[in-house]
């Protein structure tokens, strides 16, 4: 079998164009959707785990604050730092 290498964006493009992605989606909502999966890619700095935290931050905060959609506004409110820009824990070997 052969792979394929996919820069980030490339993948995000496909995913973001899969037809039951758009199933509830208004009209103009592609560049919205997008731009927000650019932006949560970009401050997860491509790791997993932090998308997934993002994502799932951001999900609870839409449901609990009633407005049920996640928005780049929203993730703005939220506050995520990215990894890069957390302080280092020191660790301490004896």
């Amino acid at each position: 079998m052969r792979r394929i290498p996919l820069s980030r964006r490339s993948h995000i493009r496909r995913v973001a164009h899969v037809p039951e992605a758009h199933a509830y989606a208004e009209p103009a909502a592609g560049r919205t959707q997008q731009a927000l999966a650019e932006k949560v890619l970009s401050a997860a700095e491509g790791i997993l785990g932090e998308i997934v935290s993002i994502v799932t931050r951001a999900a609870v905060r839409a449901i609990t604050s009633g407005t049920e959609s996640i928005t780049a506004k929203l993730i703005d409110e939220m506050g995520f730092i990215s990894p890069s820009q957390r302080p280092r824990a020191a660790v301490c070997v004896r």
